[in-house]
């Protein structure tokens, strides 16, 4: 016969069962996810993986300085953990896969969502919800919407690398121990992080800010220098690209729209503005609802990530609002909706923060699980329709590249270099 437990002992024995539930729902999108790279995805370059892979790669084999190489733009970005990737796995095998690249870049969400589970169950106090927040990550970090990520090699491995790079350092930043050997990987993963995207150095602000209300000396300083010298560093030779001025935006409205959209894209592109004005609205109270300062050190890594996210999605709206079709979907690509998922995950997660005390809780928390599980299913069935269509182009037309002529002069000398021949993979 089981023995009657304590109140409290009754409590983790009842949260450790829900946690174990959430932990294996959790699986489930990760699994999707993987199932449909390894359905869809092709060893065929789409768009930017041209140049930026396999021209890179051309240019790598014969380069006199292959350092300057690293750390050379590619078009308004300097994508150094990418060309990292792609230089190390040619120097392993002595040429290029871009199916294993686009693996590689997915694997990345695993780190991103294991580090997020991290900082969330220091967040809670309450042990029903730990699990339920791990499950909810997985729905956001494991969206299919953004399947121009997931199965688009150079955009995958650079727009998730940069988020994985910044969570990183973030975490060693975050560990203090007393031999303090966690500054080295902090600082390292901070420096990659600068030069592997355009929003690169913004991780470095949102870092800074970590080490500066969490009140340690010692990291503060050694991430200001690093933030000083990367930044003056990315910026020392950059040059602006041209025809990326069209696409900056022409008023503050448009800015607005833009940024708005793009935040509330994760659960509707069509009402994204409003849903937006809504996230932050729940945002705002759940920050400053009965706030303590207290909360600061157990909410700080979201914080940063809160920041982190605005400022790439701001940037994105000033660097591309000002398209023409600005008001139809593919105004946004689904390479940015990355940052509405992290946006949508820091909202639950300062939700269930603020309130897991509150004695009807549950229900409003359950409530807002639906809206996520609801949200990811129609970005799984709209995000599997758009891969495998996409997809389906790559294999039936022979270079998917604005300029084909060039295409075809980097296929041929990529396969004259005995790096990548895309007549052995076409299906």
């Amino acid at each position: 016969m089981k023995k009657n437990l304590p109140p409290t002992a009754a409590a983790t024995e009842k949260g450790s069962i829900w946690n174990l539930v959430f932990l294996l729902l959790a699986i489930i999108p990760v699994v999707l996810l993987f199932k449909l790279v390894n359905s869809h995805a092709l060893n065929i370059p789409y768009n930017d993986d041209w140049d930026a892979i396999l021209g890179f790669l051309n240019t790598w084999k014969h380069a006199d300085n292959k350092m300057e190489l690293l750390f050379a733009q590619h078009n308004e970005h300097r994508i150094l953990a990418s060309k990292l990737i792609y230089v190390g796995w040619y120097i392993l095998f002595h040429n290029i896969n871009i199916l294993s690249v686009i693996y590689i870049a997915n694997l990345q969400l695993l780190v991103i969502a294991a580090i997020l589970a991290y900082f969330s169950g220091k967040v809670l106090d309450v042990p029903y919800f730990k699990g339920l927040l791990v499950f909810v990550i997985a729905l956001c970090v494991f969206d299919i919407a953004s399947y121009d990520n997931i199965g688009f090699a150079m955009a995958g491995l650079q727009n998730y690398g940069v988020v994985m790079l910044f969570l990183l350092s973030l975490f060693f930043y975050s560990l203090r121990t007393k031999r303090r050997i966690e500054l080295l990987p902090a600082l390292l993963f901070q420096f990659i992080c600068a030069f592997s995207s355009g929003n690169g150095f913004m991780a470095g602000i949102a870092l800074l800010l970590y080490t500066v209300f969490s009140k340690d000396r010692l990291n503060m300083l050694v991430c200001l220098a690093g933030f000083a010298i990367f930044t003056a560093c990315y910026f020392l030779t950059y040059h602006s690209v041209s025809g990326s001025v069209d696409m900056k935006a022409k008023s503050a409205g448009m800015f607005l729209f833009y940024f708005l959209k793009l935040s509330g894209s994760h659960f509707n592109f069509e009402y994204g503005v409003a849903i937006a004005v809504v996230l932050y609205a729940v945002l705002g109270a759940s920050l400053f609802y009965q706030f303590k300062q207290a909360d600061i050190d157990r909410i700080l890594p979201f914080l940063c990530l809160l920041l982190f996210t605005g400022m790439s999605m701001a940037a994105t709206a000033l660097l591309r609002s000002g398209q023409a079709h600005i008001f139809d979907s593919e105004s946004i690509s689904s390479r940015y909706l990355i940052y509405s998922q992290l946006l949508a995950i820091v909202v639950f997660v300062m939700l269930v923060f603020r309130f897991q005390h509150h004695k009807q809780s549950w229900i409003a928390i359950a409530i807002c699980t639906l809206f996520f599980i609801k949200a990811y299913r129609a970005n799984y069935s709209y995000g599997a329709e758009a891969l495998a269509a996409r997809n389906n182009r790559l294999s039936l037309t022979d270079f998917v590249y604005p300029d084909k002529k060039h295409a075809r002069e980097v296929a041929a000398k990529a396969c004259k270099n005995e790096i990548y021949c895309i007549e052995e993979n076409r299906p």
